[in-house]
């Protein structure tokens, strides 16, 4: 394990202070299995862990204690007794209100979240990292949306706040949102490309003002603000229209055919007027 003994814990959870290694180790075990299998996989975390004196071991140390620390937290405290469980006391100390515990946990819960965001960040700014994590199946879902962390989905949320748990209450509707109404506008083929560019990390200046612009669109319906969004989209397909060169999937798709379809009206001077 990264973190194999209380004292590296502490460095990490200070709050943990006077916990005894043998109750803290299980739910370490269980927090680097599940970082290991459910989010990084076996070749990124080894290349991660193997990155000594760094940043990104540094951020992915601290992953493992604060997950651990939020496993550990509702059992700490609890033995269990042939009579049902009981709560281990200590004279010296006045045992912490239910409340305060739960602050605890959820405090803990979100910076799990802020954590996983930060090592995401780093992963995606390095070739060598998002290609080891392209094999894991987290990878495609954690990336098959616009927004791939609270940190893309903040900028535009006109929220106070995007907790991770907030985050993930809205993918639902980001991904309606983004096959439906997104698609509709800049089309389902360049709908995907621009998400595979963006895993790919190949994203041009053009698919770069796309993929802002459609952050926004979907921050606003996301806040009710539907007629400001519908105006955006229409700047959106004006601004791909007008460079539509850097958009070839677009040019050729069907919903950019009806665009153009539509757009023709039967005037008399027209040379290609006839009688309706």
């Amino acid at each position: 394990m990264i973190i194999d003994n209380i004292d590296v814990f502490l460095e990490y959870i200070p709050t943990a202070e006077g916990s005894d290694w043998s109750v803290i180790s299980p739910f370490m075990q269980d927090a680097e299995y599940w970082v290991q299998n459910s989010f990084l996989g076996d070749t990124l975390f080894e290349m991660l862990s193997g990155r000594s004196n760094t940043q990104e071991l540094s951020i992915l140390t601290s992953l493992l204690a604060y997950k651990a620390y939020s496993l550990a937290i509702p059992f700490v405290d609890l033995i269990q007794t042939p009579n049902g469980f009981a709560a281990v006391q200590n004279t010296n100390q006045v045992p912490a209100s239910q409340a305060r515990v739960d602050r605890l946990l959820q405090t803990t819960l979100q910076r799990v979240g802020v954590i996983i965001s930060a090592l995401m960040s780093i992963i995606e700014s390095d070739n060598d990292l998002i290609v080891a994590w392209s094999d894991v199946t987290s990878f495609n879902q954690m990336t098959e949306t616009v927004f791939w962390k609270p940190a893309d989905m903040q900028i535009y949320a006109f929220m106070p706040t995007v907790d991770w748990q907030t985050f993930s209450e809205k993918l639902p509707q980001v991904i309606a949102f983004q096959n439906d109404i997104i698609s509709d506008t800049i089309s389902p083929e360049y709908m995907a490309i621009l998400i595979s560019n963006r895993r790919g990390r190949t994203l041009s200046d053009a698919d770069r003002e796309v993929l802002r612009r459609v952050q926004v669109a979907i921050c606003m319906l996301l806040s009710g603000l539907n007629a400001q969004a519908e105006k955006q989209l229409i700047n959106l397909a004006n601004y791909m229209e007008a460079s539509l060169p850097n958009f070839p999937a677009y040019a050729q798709s069907a919903v950019y055919a009806i665009k153009i379809e539509e757009k023709y009206t039967n005037q008399p001077n027209d040379n290609t007027f006839f009688f309706a």
